[in-house]
Parts: C-alpha cells; structure tokens; sequence
C-alpha cells in the first residue's frame, strides 16, 4: 500500500464531500435507488457544496482539483449513495 500525505486541498475536499454525502446524500440513497431515478436533489447538494466544478480549470471558474482529489470526492460521495457518485463522475469534464 502506498501512503503519502494529502495536500490542504485534498484533505479539504475530502472533507466537503464527506460531510454533504453524510447529511445530505445516505438519507435519500435508498429511496433513489429502489425508485431507479437520477438523484437531482442530491446532485444539487453537491452543486450548493460547489463541487460541481471540481476537474474545471482555476482560469475558468473552476476548482481545478487533480486526479487524486477526484477520486476522494468522487470515493467519499459512493460511500453514502453509489448512483450520485456514478452520475456525478459521468458529468464531469
């Protein structure tokens, strides 16, 4: 296994995402998926939590995270609702 430290921005990413797959996102997941939707509101969450555009370049209005940070968020998102993770990685740049 490989262990190395997170960058401030990873780590706070990280931590974004978590907390709004926690509050926002596990008390919808099970509803979403036996109702086989996409997960608008939850999406919108992700949205107000300004992740949406998390891989957009700086110098566009972005957040411009790396691949790393992605992968953290798009991790910490699956762990409370799979189908808003899935739908929100297939949208993003």
């Amino acid at each position: 296994m490989v262990d190395f430290p997170l960058t401030v921005e990873q780590s706070k990413l990280q931590s974004i995402a978590t907390r709004i797959a926690q509050e926002h996102l596990r008390p919808r997941a099970a509803e979403i998926d036996h109702e086989a939707r996409f997960p608008v509101e939850n999406i919108q969450e992700v949205g107000r939590a300004g992740l949406l555009g998390l891989t957009i370049p700086k110098e566009h209005g972005g957040l411009g995270a790396d691949m790393l940070a992605t992968v953290l968020v798009i991790e910490a998102l699956a762990q409370e609702c799979a189908s808003t993770a899935m739908c929100f990685k297939m949208h993003l740049e």
